[in-house]
């Protein structure tokens, strides 16, 4: 329960800041920010990163049952997520780099939120490794 509440925190701060992103690229690149694109594109950004939330949750709970390092683990997990981006895009039918000014819109913020995401969760990582290595082995310390 608590691998999938960190990623559940995860996905939900992620989802919560691309439509700022987005809305603040918006307006330092063309001076007009569309508030009416708040909310569907909120809606569309929750309902698309829902495979993300599974599959991040799936991968962390296998990276937790191994040795590794709580840095390899995060390192691994990211990129991972970093790569089913890529492949959720490609399933979509949205092209993984922007070559236009309209997937520079979308997918340059897109990037840059998840990686400051990842980025900002990784204090909460370390804390929840402790968490989950009191809860394995006890409450016992030498």
């Amino acid at each position: 329960m608590h691998t999938f509440r960190f990623v559940f925190f995860s996905w939900i701060c992620g989802a919560l800041m691309y439509p700022p992103a987005v809305l603040l690229g918006d307006a330092l690149m063309t001076g007009n920010a569309l508030a009416s694109f708040w909310l569907p594109l909120q809606a569309l950004t929750l309902l698309a990163g829902l495979p993300l939330l599974l599959a991040g949750w799936l991968l962390l709970h296998l990276l937790q049952r191994t040795d590794w390092p709580p840095l390899v683990q995060y390192a691994l997990w990211s990129a991972a997520l970093l790569a089913l981006v890529l492949a959720l895009l490609a399933a979509m039918g949205c092209p993984p780099l922007p070559d236009g000014y309209y997937e520079q819109r979308l997918l340059v913020p897109m990037y840059i939120t998840g990686i400051v995401v990842l980025l900002l969760r990784y204090p909460y990582f370390l804390e929840f490794c402790a968490v989950e290595r009191d809860r394995v082995m006890g409450s016992w310390q030498p």
